[in-house]
């Protein structure tokens, strides 16, 4: 598959084209904007995908707007469609000597558009005007033989050595009229030819004029060649009694066989050299115009009839301000509470929120240690398993004493393996829906960016959501929905501003009345949402605008931290908003969006990849699919549901997508993933919608409380049991951290 490339354009351009792809029936270029709209064009190789770029790129640098195919204003003298001609081969032939790497390219690619039919079948250079023939040499150059006459050939090469656009003019005034003049010698030619006479001799004189052999060769010579009679003489033909030739037919018969051969070669000339009607009384070029009206074949088109949408990934521009680094967050939390809500420290004072705060983070920090030892471990013996030991060239001084019967005397060194550096990327939704699980979810995350903290695993943290700040993006982009995609913390941050983060992630459990049971009846005192940055309440879920952001995140923290296994996890419970993107056509920008739904065949633009896949959960899918084949990375996706009817109808289905929605036992799987879940707390697929790991939790109970209860045994002889589910289930609980962490170690 080609891969849309704007790039090409700006580069054949030299300047800083606005280039759009778009859902457009042709290209067409803003002389006054300077933006080059083009088709989604079907896979013809990139030959003909540079060729038609090339060409385009040649009307945006050398064609002033008069002259382009889409202008409406008329040029005395000059028909539109001659001028598409004249003008085509002038630009092209400039941009091919700017570029003579595109010599080959324009000749190939055109090669395979005339093979395919878009200039018409069966070209008959006899009857071709000469418009046409300059069109399909000017194109195909070599590779076609098109013959002219002296004068033909003239203005041929005044075709090909235009330099101006008034250059154009004055050539295609030329050979206006000199195809006028042609036509004019036909229809002479016609009126004057002999008609059927009754005497042989005037059949003769006909037959010494029509091709006597000093004749000069002639277009019009030839079309009339083509309708000479036959050699029978007119009193034959005319006869009225039924005559016999010699195999008995009767002259009735042959005037039925003349006329259908007549009638046959009439409709075959109708569609394949015949003009085209002539625009507004306009002579036009057959060849030009059938290629205009074929062009839509170019076009990648649904089955539905509808033109393929290409979303345009955000360029660097876009990512600045749809990415809210965690300094601006902090900028953000500061303005937000110390103005119109100052009244935010005496409620710190007032509850001792950061005390509770400090009190948790040190218990998160301590639960973690367990899997920190544990992970110490693993790494140790990965790398004790896989160590090098090897001679130097050093005497052991301890083994000098065995010289004269041990050869081994010299010191050993052994070389640890490398442990392969692990990164993780972690994005939450900040949803609406996510209310009442969000505080859950965030003690998942402290404790996971603690256990990464402790082990030095580099993490960054994501929120995204819609927010107050709008982005709108540049026309072809994918629609911003009104995102931002928030740092709530990473690995690289100081001692202070790490604090900070994690104080605030706290804050967000705190107003959940999670951390404290004192508390927990105070929830309707204190609602730290009231107090939190612009940045941080509750939206919608832009999660595929999240995933084209992550694409380009993913890259940099990779290279940063020259990461060898990247860890990439989504946490959610909903499916991701609608795409849309702006269209741009004839200079408005203010046209509406284009939407689009689940079967919906798109194209979308990942850091210089073109992604084809469908809208809808199809896009998810191979944005992240995407992810995991560029960066070897490990996907894991949790989906939180609120009730058990969701969380049933969510993983079956996602049985129904992986059979690709072939028949499912639901009775059974429903009792596999309920048999699953009761061990482990949550549900786990392999390689389901992007994901290496798809997991499937219960938000609306305890699955995800990392809380410390107290160990209260019923009685002494219980004391064991009693204690082995409650460690068991403070271990489960820890979802997050068990899992990734052991994808990690």
């Amino acid at each position: 598959m080609y891969q849309v490339n704007p790039l090409l354009a700006k580069l054949l351009a030299k300047e800083n084209l606005t280039v759009e792809h778009g859902n457009y029936s042709t290209a067409w270029f803003d002389v006054k904007n300077r933006v080059l709209g083009l088709p989604i064009w079907k896979d013809h190789g990139k030959e003909v995908y540079d060729l038609l770029v090339g060409h385009e790129v040649g009307h945006a640098l050398y064609t002033p707007f008069e002259g382009i195919h889409s202008s409406n204003e008329e040029i005395k003298g000059c028909p539109r469609s001659y001028i598409n001609v004249v003008e085509d081969a002038r630009i092209e032939r400039k941009i091919r000597e700017t570029y003579p790497g595109l010599i080959r390219t324009f000749k190939n690619g055109y090669k395979k558009l005339f093979d395919s039919g878009l200039f018409g079948e069966n070209h008959d250079f006899d009857t071709l005007k000469l418009i046409d023939k300059i069109n399909l040499k000017s194109k195909l150059s070599d590779l076609i033989d098109v013959p002219f006459n002296e004068e033909e050939t003239k203005l041929f090469h005044e075709t090909m050595n235009t330099e101006t656009f008034s250059d154009v003019c004055e050539v295609v005034k030329k050979i206006l009229a000199y195809q006028q003049d042609q036509d004019q010698q036909q229809d002479q030619q016609q009126d004057e030819a002999p008609q059927f006479q009754s005497t042989d001799s005037n059949d003769d004189d006909s037959s010494d004029e029509m091709g006597h052999d000093d004749q000069p060769i002639d277009i019009s010579d030839d079309l009339e060649s083509d309708k000479e009679p036959n050699n029978k003489s007119e009193s034959e033909l005319d006869n009225d009694s039924p005559t016999q030739d010699e195999d008995g037919e009767s002259a009735d018969d042959i005037d039925e066989i003349i006329d259908e051969v007549v009638e046959e070669e009439i409709e075959s000339k109708s569609k394949t050299s015949s003009p085209l009607p002539e625009h507004n009384n306009e002579p036009v070029s057959v060849t030009d115009e059938t290629f205009r009206s074929n062009e839509e074949k170019l076009l990648d088109i649904n089955e539905n009839g509808t033109q393929t949408l290409l979303i345009n990934d955000y360029n660097q521009e876009e990512r600045d301000k749809l990415i809210v680094p965690y300094s601006k967050l902090a900028e953000s939390r500061a303005e937000h509470v110390g103005k119109p809500y100052n009244e935010w420290k005496k409620i710190e004072e007032r509850y001792n929120v950061r005390l509770h705060c400090n009190k948790y983070i040190k218990e998160v920090k301590k639960a973690v240690q367990p899997a920190v030892k544990e992970f110490e471990m693993k790494k140790a013996a990965y790398q004790w398993q896989r160590a090098a030991t090897a001679k130097t060239g050093s005497i052991n001084v301890d083994m000098l004493h065995s010289y004269k019967y041990n050869e081994d005397i010299f010191a050993r060194v052994t070389n640890m393996a490398d442990a392969k550096n692990h990164g993780m990327m972690l994005l939450i939704d900040y949803s609406g829906s996510m209310h009442n699980v969000l505080g859950n979810v965030i003690q998942q995350t402290m404790h996971l960016v603690s256990f990464c903290k402790a082990v030095n695993i580099p993490f960054s943290v994501y929120a995204f959501t819609t927010g107050p700040e709008k982005v709108v993006a540049r026309t072809g982009a994918m629609d911003t929905d009104g995102m931002n995609m928030v740092e709530l913390i990473n690995s690289d941050l100081k001692k202070k501003d790490y604090d900070e983060a994690m104080y605030n992630l706290c804050l967000r459990v705190f107003s959940d009345g999670l951390i404290d049971h004192e508390y927990k009846h105070k929830r309707y005192q204190f609602n730290f949402r009231n107090y939190i940055s612009k940045y941080e309440d509750f939206g919608s879920t832009p999660l595929n605008q999240a995933l084209l952001l992550s694409t380009h995140l993913a890259k940099k923290f990779i290279s940063k931290y020259a990461i060898q296994k990247f860890n990439f996890i989504t946490i959610t419970d909903g499916d991701a908003n609608r795409v849309r993107t702006f269209r741009f056509q004839d200079g408005d920008y203010d046209l509406p969006v284009e939407s689009t739904y689940r079967d919906d065949k798109i194209k979308v633009q990942v850091d210089g990849k073109t992604i084809n896949t469908f809208a809808g959960k199809a896009l998810t899918e191979s944005l992240l699919d995407n992810i995991r084949k560029t960066y070897n990375a490990n996907t894991m996706g949790f989906f939180i549901s609120e009730k058990n009817s969701e969380f049933n109808y969510r993983a079956v289905g996602a049985h129904y997508h992986k059979a690709g929605n072939e028949f499912v036992d639901t009775i059974e799987t429903k009792k596999q993933i309920g048999k699953e879940y009761k061990k482990n707390k949550c549900y786990e697929m392999n390689d389901v919608y992007g994901y290496n790991k798809y997991y499937f939790i219960k938000g609306g109970n305890k699955a995800l409380d990392t809380s410390d209860d107290e160990f209260n045994p019923i009685t002494t002889k219980s004391i064991g049991n009693d204690f082995k589910k409650y460690s068991k289930s403070k271990k489960t609980n820890k979802v997050l951290m068990q899992k990734i962490g052991a994808a990690v170690a």
